[in-house]
């Protein structure tokens, strides 16, 4: 093995999955796996429409509640509704895209307006961070 492979995998390895509410068949094995771990599963879900320091903050928050952190990035659809009416300036998935990116982030669902607790209840989070302006409430899962 080359060093250029070797980087190559090294970096294939740290790329994060990215499901479409439609595609969770593809990602719960991996929650699955985590679960079989013990790791301690934490959701959250946001807009993310050019992403500043409060979203950092916010999965940042979440993640110190366990050890993997998934995130739901809600769709255009969903999303005039959680902002006041404004358009979004990226797609679902060009944000979607920079959220996997976040150093905390594990995984990423794109939920849409029928998917976003669908999507939430086939995960099965240990916890659920929720934003509410600048507060962040935790909620147990079983809740």
């Amino acid at each position: 093995v080359d060093r250029t492979s070797l980087l190559h995998e090294l970096h294939a390895a740290e790329r994060r999955p990215i499901a479409s509410a439609g595609q969770l068949d593809e990602l719960l094995p991996l929650i699955e796996e985590w679960r079989e771990r013990n790791r301690r599963i934490v959701y959250a879900e946001g807009y993310f429409d050019g992403v500043h320091a409060g979203h950092i903050q916010y999965l940042q928050r979440a993640a110190r509640e366990g050890d993997k952190l998934v995130v739901g990035v809600i769709s255009e659809g969903l999303a005039p509704a959680t902002t006041g009416g404004r358009s979004p300036r990226y797609s679902q998935e060009e944000r979607a895209s920079v959220v996997a990116a976040l150093l905390p982030v594990d995984a990423v669902i794109l939920c849409d307006e029928k998917a976003s607790q669908p999507a939430l209840a086939a995960c099965r989070p240990d916890v659920v961070v929720e934003r509410m302006d600048e507060t962040v409430t935790t909620i147990a899962a079983a809740e």
